[in-house]
């Protein structure tokens, strides 16, 4: 049975769900960013965990070193939802202008809840280490 909580407002308590309505929850925003460069607006989604880790495998290689900019690129790509990109999308977005791509990267970032020091806290999760430099047999 779920508890009803408090009354709303400052320091309400929020109710606790069963698990079937809580497993039928769609919690991701969504807002269109205008961008002038393109001479259009995009929607784009907060990322879901899932979303977020699949950005950060394609953007780390063979060795476990994650590539800045190979994330945020693929962070844009991943967040804009209308139009769909797909995900062959990388190369369009490297060509575009900086401030294009970083006014969807902020907004995607905000709604994901990613906060500046995401990216560098990405990197230390796959850090060089020794033996990086260690080649890697072939079809590795």
């Amino acid at each position: 049975m779920a508890a009803t909580g408090g009354k709303k407002g400052a320091g309400a308590t929020l109710p606790v769900p069963s698990a079937e309505d809580l497993l039928g929850k769609q919690t991701l925003r969504e807002e269109y960013v205008e961008v002038p460069e393109w001479g259009a607006r995009v929607k784009v989604r907060e990322l879901s965990m899932g979303t977020y880790q699949h950005v950060q495998e394609k953007a780390t290689d063979a060795r476990g070193v994650m590539d800045e900019s190979k994330l945020q690129a693929y962070l844009v790509i991943a967040g804009i939802v209308e139009p769909d990109l797909g995900d062959d999308a990388y190369e369009w977005v490297r060509g575009q202008s900086m401030r294009a791509v970083n006014r969807v990267l902020e907004k995607v970032m905000q709604l994901s809840g990613i906060g500046l020091g995401a990216l560098e806290d990405a990197e230390a999760m796959f850090p060089e280490t020794a033996g990086d430099d260690v080649a890697l047999p072939p079809g590795a």
